[in-house]
């Protein structure tokens, strides 16, 4: 659970710093977003396969969605890494499929926090933030063409928030 929480963190600090990126050079290419967002879906995804297996060691059966958004998520930062050109032309709808995998698997997780209401209901509230986001890259693939960046910013920082709050939930729950 140790190794968990560290992950969590990590990754919401990540998402904090990528969000500050995005917020301070707008005008930055796309194609270096593409990569770094890449890299991270890959290690998102390596991460959501051993939480899958460490899951099914201990129990005897893992979270299969845990299993799919970790194969899905890892190919997508794969292929972004390969052809990171063509993920530019699509990064609009990419990312949006991304996002609700990741939504989803975030929602299905915080049930277990509902012991912790105020903890609780602040995740969901970023996560739902999150999620309207998904939602307007998937509905208007051209509004990502005109602010992508602006988008991805306030989505890697309400999911920062989320995981921090998730972090610190966690946390409450293990001690």
């Amino acid at each position: 659970m140790k190794k968990l929480n560290r992950f969590t963190l990590v990754f919401a600090l990540l998402s904090f710093v990528l969000s500050l990126f995005l917020f301070i050079k707008p005008i930055s290419t796309l194609k270096v977003i593409v990569i770094t967002c890449a890299v991270i879906a890959i290690i998102k995804g390596v991460f959501d396969l051993w939480r899958y297996f460490q899951i099914k060691k201990k129990t005897g059966s893992g979270p299969t969605f845990r299993l799919i958004t970790g194969i899905t998520i890892g190919a997508l930062g794969l292929y972004l890494c390969i052809y990171p050109t063509g993920g530019v032309t699509i990064i609009g709808i990419i990312f949006a499929i991304w996002f609700l995998i990741e939504i989803i698997g975030n929602l299905i997780e915080i049930q277990v926090m509902r012991a912790q209401k105020s903890w609780y209901l602040v995740a969901m509230i970023f996560n739902l933030l999150c999620l309207v986001v998904a939602v307007l890259l998937l509905i208007r693939p051209s509004y990502a063409a005109i602010s992508l960046t602006l988008m991805f910013a306030f989505y890697f920082l309400f999911q920062s928030i989320a995981l921090f709050v998730g972090y610190f939930g966690l946390k409450k729950l293990t001690h």
